[in-house]
């Protein structure tokens, strides 16, 4: 029985994988342009700058400008603490108040880490990774400080830290979200350094490759 041939077409790209791939291409032209890295580092370091100071100020100043969340008319808006006015109790609301208190100035660290990357190109600093670590610090030390001061929420927990505290004794008492934490902690800590014990080889063997291909062959002269 003669076998019938198959002739294999090549696919070719679809119009929507075409337009992707020259969006990305863009993207990748555009994002290595030395003046938008300047204007991106300069950027993140000013919101990063601008968002602690102004969590900072919210700190010291929140009980003087703690009316002005209900208060709705312009000429109430005369005496603000906050240095950087209504934008920066607002922002120092968000974040403090409402947010992770204390634990959340992580975030504007985040900001300006992301701007001196781009700035000095450290790459060693991976902006998805470090706020990842951030934001399991911010949960932590937040709930951490309402597990001190449990009775009320308090600038210091946050509003949110002092929630996630009140639900988790619900469940298992107030020792047993201190037991959580400890091993919350522990297994982070186990973790990260597993993950970094098993990147090192790969990366001793990407950097070894590396130095192979460079390493210039030794000409040999016959006599």
């Amino acid at each position: 029985m003669a076998k019938k041939a198959t002739s294999s077409k090549s696919k070719l790209p679809s119009k929507i994988q075409l337009r992707f791939q020259e969006l990305n291409s863009n993207w990748k032209e555009i994002a290595g342009d030395p003046t938008v890295k300047v204007f991106t580092a300069v950027l993140f370091i000013f919101l990063g700058l601008f968002t602690l100071v102004s969590s900072l100020s919210f700190m010291a100043n929140w009980s003087k400008d703690f009316t002005l969340q209900w208060s709705s008319s312009i000429n109430d808006h005369t005496g603000i603490g906050n240095v950087f006015g209504l934008l920066g109790h607002k922002l120092g609301w968000i974040f403090i108040m409402q947010g992770f208190g204390l634990s959340a100035l992580v975030f504007p660290v985040w900001f300006m880490a992301v701007g001196v990357r781009n700035a000095f190109a450290l790459v060693r600093i991976k902006p998805v990774k470090l706020l990842l670590h951030m934001i399991f610090f911010a949960l932590a030390g937040s709930t951490l400080i309402a597990w001190v001061v449990p009775s009320h929420p308090t600038l210091w927990s946050g509003l949110s830290g002092h929630y996630i505290y009140h639900h988790l004794a619900i469940i298992v008492g107030h020792m047993g979200v201190a037991l959580i934490g400890f091993v919350a902690v522990l297994l982070y800590v186990v973790v990260v350094r597993q993950l970094e014990t098993l990147r090192l080889p790969k990366k001793q063997k990407t950097e070894e490759g590396i130095a192979e291909d460079e390493e210039p062959e030794e000409q040999v002269i016959e006599f």
